[in-house]
Order: C-alpha cells, then structure tokens, then sequence
C-alpha cells in the first residue's frame, strides 16, 4: 500500500500492516472523509478485503 500524500503519508516509511491499520480505522470512523482524503489507499483496502468490507460498511 503506498500513499503519497495525505495523512497517511508517515507510514510510507512504516509497514504495510501499520498503514493498513490506520487506513481500516479511519475507514470505520470516518468512512466518507477516508475516502475524500486517502482515495488510493481506501482503494487498495478495498481491492484486498472486498467482500469483508462490503458487508462492514453497508
């Protein structure tokens, strides 16, 4: 998962599960502003979990 800007942008540094983490938190708090502020690491969480998220967020 790679972010090259935006809030997440410390965790390129990181590990992914870091980031992926602070993304699916985000996610869950704030689903429409994660996916204003972070669209490409949303996406990417996305493409990975699919179904899961899905079902969380419907």
């Amino acid at each position: 998962m790679i972010e090259t800007d935006g809030p997440f942008v410390d965790y390129r540094l990181g590990n992914d599960e870091e980031l992926a983490a602070a993304v699916f938190a985000s996610r869950i708090v704030e689903p429409m502003a994660a996916q204003r502020i972070t669209p490409d690491a949303v996406r990417r969480l996305e493409e990975v979990f699919g179904e899961l998220l899905d079902r969380l967020f419907s």
